[in-house]
């Protein structure tokens, strides 16, 4: 079956955004990211009820432990439910924001997760933050501790963890191209980059 949404988790400083915006040039496919997506729910009805999620605030132990009481009565479907609307009207990239659990078990989606090793990411967010290494390597950490907590609140799940993707890669070994090689081939289009 044609995969019709791809979803990229990604660490902090891996190039899975840019990787992201690659193949959607490429495929020819939306990309939706917090941005856009912030920007689409704002036109919602659900807006307010919706905007913490699309800001991806962090969540503090406290406020996940009262939460994990009322989870269950579906406060995270309403998020979910706006975002899979929003990606079914016009398949395409979504970047971040639990996709890997919003569409899991679809075969028309292709679940990537996008990590690198910690010098390269390092280097990566200095240079692209200009800041330097030593900031940078704390605010991976600060980042990346975000995201884990973010997906583990909204779906009692691993944000890294691998069973939720169908494909892992490492960017600092097979580079940004490589990667959208890999994410294309995957695809049955590795042709389509030439």
């Amino acid at each position: 079956m044609e995969k019709r949404i791809i979803t990229i988790g990604r660490e902090y400083g891996s190039g899975g955004h840019e990787i992201g915006e690659k193949l959607s040039e490429i495929l020819n496919k939306k990309l939706y990211d917090k941005k856009l997506l912030m920007e689409m729910a704002k036109k919602g009805k659900n807006y307010e009820e919706v905007k913490s999620f699309f800001q991806e605030k962090p969540v503090d132990s406290l406020l996940y432990a009262i939460a994990m009481n009322t989870l269950s009565g579906g406060m995270e479907s309403k998020p979910f439910k706006e975002i899979k609307g929003i990606v079914e009207e016009e398949p395409g990239i979504l970047i971040g924001c639990c996709g890997d659990y919003i569409f899991g078990g679809r075969e028309d989606v292709l679940r990537v997760f996008i990590h690198a090793d910690s010098s390269m990411r390092k280097v990566r967010i200095a240079q692209e933050e200009n800041i330097n290494v030593e900031k940078a390597e704390k605010r991976i950490s600060q980042v990346d501790k975000e995201r884990a907590s973010f997906h583990k609140f909204y779906t009692q799940k691993e944000w890294d963890g691998l069973s939720n993707y169908d494909l892992v890669i490492s960017s600092s070994e097979f580079g940004i191209e490589g990667c959208i090689d890999i994410i294309l081939h995957s695809l049955g289009k590795s042709d389509i980059a030439k």
